[in-house]
């Protein structure tokens, strides 16, 4: 009777590890997606970190571009200005010029 009993309780045991193993198993296989799930966000997290980097850079070489742009720009602006300056200071020359062979 001993023998039994005890063999009944060594194939409940048996039972319940069996049990037991099968539910440590499923979360093992739940853990296991979570995993890879996390791992495929964080692959889709990292392109889209280096699509803005690259959009980043894409954007400072253009505001760069535009920066040199407009002290080109203000350079030959300034060019222009001197030549205007220059151009009235000899109309003004050459007004008086004139002026003074007139009154000859």
């Amino acid at each position: 009777d001993m023998l039994e009993s005890a063999l009944e309780k060594s194939a409940q045991q048996a039972l319940d590890a069996e049990q037991e193993r099968g539910k440590v198993l499923k979360r093992a296989a739940l853990a296991e997606s979570c995993v890879d799930r996390l791992q495929k966000e964080i692959l889709d997290l990292n392109c889209e970190i280096a699509c803005a980097r690259e959009e980043g850079g894409l954007a400072l070489s253009a505001h760069g571009s535009f920066q040199a742009l407009l002290v080109t720009k203000d350079e030959e602006r300034a060019q222009v200005h001197a030549q205007m300056r220059a151009l009235e200071q000899e109309l003004k020359t050459s007004n008086r010029t004139d002026a003074h062979v007139q009154c000859a």
